[in-house]
């Protein structure tokens, strides 16, 4: 969501700034179009192999779409929860939460704990899935970061190109009203290759950066709460690590509201 209003409210507010300043169909030029989008495009082309520029519209998709944070308070709780009944039990009473889970990093801890997995196994193989996600993730960072240096350049190509025709075409007869407008249009590229740069790509590469912290603070946290429920760490003990993930407001009492909550079921019954 935070996406759609910054790039929403961006375009607003240049767009009106445009109006204000005169003529607002001045602002655009196809050719400037051309020289920014297509330069900009046709070098990351040059730049990265074709399978990671076919994956550039999923990865404006996934900027506009609705953000799926991590929920790491919700996540807390089932950690603890499912701690809680290790404790009560072992580890093996977990297999039926382990088929039922959704949730992909903790359903392979769950099931490596079910399989008896050693401590060193469990760390690897999170290890990989960091590992896994980091890779995914630093492709559309680095295909972002470099269209965000790259397209201020186009611009300044564009420039160029517009100055050079128009100083081909001073005659003797040139004036201040046939020179302003075509250095407007010569300018036109290096507004556009700003606008691409710093209203889009370099923002959407910092968007990535942090998807990626927030889904690897979750697996991290994942893989530290499983490894604890395997050493036989008791729930008490699990919820003071995993709070210690969450701001000061956010940590709750989980140990002793589900206790209450059971007490609260006994007397009902």
């Amino acid at each position: 969501m935070s996406t759609i209003i910054g790039v929403v409210s961006g375009i607003v507010l240049l767009s009106a700034a445009m109006f204000m300043g005169g003529d607002f169909r001045s602002f655009f030029n196809l050719e400037a179009v051309l020289i920014v989008g297509g330069g900009t495009m046709a070098s990351a082309l040059i730049s990265f192999p074709l399978d990671h520029i076919l994956k550039f519209s999923a990865l404006v998709i996934r900027l506009f779409k609705e953000e799926r944070r991590p929920v790491l308070e919700q996540t807390v709780s089932r950690l603890v929860a499912l701690g809680h009944k290790a404790s009560q039990g072992s580890v093996y009473s977990l297999e039926k939460d382990a088929k039922g889970e959704r949730d992909r990093y903790l359903k392979v801890g769950l099931d490596l704990l079910v399989q008896g997995a050693p401590a060193p196994r469990i760390a690897r193989r999170f290890a990989i899935e960091m590992e896994g996600v980091k890779s995914r993730h630093q492709e559309g960072i680095q295909l972002f970061g470099f269209m965000s240096k790259i397209a201020p350049s186009f611009g300044l190509v564009g420039t160029i190109i517009g100055l050079i025709n128009m100083l081909r075409g001073m005659g003797s007869d040139v004036s201040a009203e046939s020179l302003g407008p075509g250095m407007a249009v010569a300018l036109m590229t290096t507004l556009y290759g700003a606008l691409l740069a710093f209203l889009f790509c370099q923002p959407a590469s910092e968007k990535l950066k942090a998807y990626s912290a927030q889904e690897l603070t979750l697996i991290r946290m994942t893989r530290e709460a499983i490894l604890m429920i395997r050493e036989g760490q008791t729930s008490r003990e699990l919820e003071e690590m995993l709070n210690a993930y969450l701001p000061p407001k956010q940590r709750h009492a989980i140990v002793e509201k589900m206790l209450l909550n059971r007490v609260q079921e006994g007397k009902s019954a």
